[in-house]
């Protein structure tokens, strides 16, 4: 906000600094696919030597938990799943980086 007495001038705000640079760009809601094929030689977790593994994404807004079906019994499970979504992103050179995290 600017307070001035336009009698004399008017303003000519490209001398501040602010009005110099344009405004930062709006975060626009992309949606992100993930498609998940294989793991391939997880360490085991369970004591026969296999694990019970699934594939979770981060998710910014923790409103729903995305993550894979579990797969039983294998050190290298096959999914072939598709997980998707929503990021805040003005483009893709800022965005965060998406992070899955493999569970037992």
């Amino acid at each position: 906000m600017s307070i001035h007495d336009t009698r004399n001038s008017a303003i000519n705000y490209k001398l501040f600094d602010a009005w110099k640079s344009a405004p930062p760009k709006r975060l626009l809601s992309r949606k992100i696919r993930c498609f998940i094929f294989q793991c391939r030689d997880i360490p085991s977790a369970d004591a026969d030597g296999s694990s019970d593994a699934f594939i979770s994404l981060w998710n910014p807004d923790n409103k729903k938990e995305v993550k894979t079906r579990v797969i039983e019994d294998s050190l290298n499970p096959i999914y072939f799943e598709t997980l998707e979504l929503l990021y805040d992103m003005a483009d893709i050179e800022t965005a965060p980086p998406i992070v899955m995290n493999i569970w037992d």
